[in-house]
């Protein structure tokens, strides 16, 4: 079984200066845990849940006053849709994370 079966798409994706809270609500209305941070269409980074609880703790602020690039997790691993889905959760474990972006051409597919 390869990504591409099984990956959502389309990626849920914020642009770096987006709100932590307005990047909350888009996972909230898409019913996903995280989105793909883009600067011109390309992938730079990735919001989690965590990350963004990580920042309203450490900020002390409200969501609405802190940029998802302050939040955002910035080095980025991705996988091709062709790849296996054992290499993706090979990938996964050895970069101890739980989301991995799917790009094809440089292009966010998923």
């Amino acid at each position: 079984m390869r990504v591409a079966d099984i990956m959502s798409t389309p990626a849920v994706t914020v642009e770096r200066e987006t709100t932590v809270h307005d990047a909350i609500e888009q996972m909230l209305k898409h019913r996903v845990g995280s989105a793909v941070v883009v600067v011109d269409g390309n992938a730079t980074g990735i919001l989690t849940r965590s990350d963004a609880l990580r920042a309203a703790y450490h900020a002390g602020s409200e969501l609405e006053n802190i940029a998802v690039s302050r939040a955002m997790s910035s080095d980025l691993r991705t996988i091709k849709p062709s790849r296996t889905i054992r290499s993706a959760l090979r990938t996964m474990e050895q970069n101890n994370i739980k989301k991995l972006p799917v790009v094809e051409e440089f292009e966010l597919v998923g």
